[in-house]
């Protein structure tokens, strides 16, 4: 008698974990509430010690170049300490910068699983699941993590992208800036 192949278990036999980090302004902290309480509601259990994750979010903020580089510089951390010693863990990348930088960040950080843009919130316990099993696939494999490039490299692109964007006016002599703010 033959079998019939069954699909492969998930190997964590406790529900998946997620810690996030999340940078930036009122905004993000509302998407990040988003995010937590969908992935709750989907079984996933949100940890505070990034160690005991198996995925981490880190929420960024690109509005202003100092948050940028925040951004750009807590991504690249984080990316060095799951090397050192939490390859397995899954890292993903979501809010401003991956919405505003949609096509160049995947190049620009090949160390991220997944990119997550603020239009995808809802989606998250998905992207989690998807950013996991990339992460697993990587590791073990002679295809591992790609090093990460050095963040001034980064930001220097994210920088150039920014001069190459839509050019604005502004409408009023005041020392005031207008804001885009944008919602999934």
């Amino acid at each position: 008698m033959s079998k019939t192949p069954t699909a492969p278990k998930n190997p964590i036999s406790r529900p998946r974990r997620v810690g996030l980090i999340s940078l930036g302004c009122a905004k993000n902290l509302v998407d990040a509430e988003i995010m937590l309480g969908s992935l709750l509601r989907e079984g996933i259990e949100i940890v505070n010690d990034a160690s005991q994750a198996d995925a981490v979010i880190v929420n960024t903020c690109s509005f202003i170049d100092a948050a940028q580089e925040e951004s750009v510089d807590t991504i690249l951390e984080y990316s060095a300490l799951r090397e050192a010693s939490r390859r397995g863990q899954a890292l993903i990348v979501s809010g401003c910068m991956p919405q505003r930088y949609r096509d160049e960040l995947p190049k620009l950080m090949p160390e991220v699983d997944v990119f997550m843009g603020i239009d995808q919130v809802e989606q998250v316990g998905a992207l989690v699941n998807e950013a996991i099993a990339k992460r697993a696939s990587r590791v073990g494999t002679e295809a591992e993590t790609p090093k990460a490039p050095q963040g001034a490299r980064v930001k220097g692109r994210l920088k150039e992208l920014e001069k190459q964007a839509m050019p604005t006016r502004r409408l009023s002599g005041a020392p005031i800036v207008s804001a885009r703010v944008a919602s999934p």
